[in-house]
């Protein structure tokens, strides 16, 4: 059976943490922009990629939903799940859980867009090794239960 890669881990800093005694929204929000970051390096859009075709994603949609509360240290791991994609966008589900309870806390989706940053950014397609690797993630996914917890709002509409 498939596992979900973690594919970011951080502790809650203190400096993350508002009068209510947990972790501010504006921080899980950065959380999951680094899984993000964490999940281009797994598919091939590593530093080196960036340089080379100008490659990177674009946000262009994002649901985030807050779960339990996250408090000052608290271990935090991300795991990323890509649940459809094409030739460049990717829809993509994060969980945040507690690192030692496995708790979840917050999940986020995305739809993301491939942009070429040569010039004026505009989207493009994928290059073959990343849509292989993008591939044979989502192959890997579906073999998963569906999500418990999922938007129905975000999804890549096929014309």
């Amino acid at each position: 059976m498939i596992t979900l890669p973690i594919v970011y881990e951080a502790s809650v800093d203190a400096d993350w943490v508002d009068y209510n005694r947990h972790m501010r929204d504006a921080y899980y929000g950065l959380v999951f922009s680094y899984a993000i970051d964490a999940l281009m390096v797994d598919l091939g859009m590593d530093e080196a990629y960036r340089a080379q075709v100008k490659g990177t994603l674009y946000v262009i949609e994002m649901h985030q939903f807050f779960l339990k509360e996250a408090h000052e240290a608290a271990p935090l791991k991300v795991n990323a799940r890509l649940l459809d994609a094409d030739h460049k966008r990717l829809h993509v589900r994060f969980e945040m859980l507690h690192g030692q309870s496995g708790e979840r806390l917050a999940v986020q989706e995305t739809l993301q867009l491939h942009v070429i940053q040569d010039g004026a950014p505009k989207s493009a397609v994928f290059g073959e090794a990343v849509q292989a690797r993008i591939g044979k993630m989502v192959s890997d996914h579906a073999s998963l239960p569906p999500p418990d917890f999922a938007s129905q709002a975000i999804a890549i509409r096929r014309t």
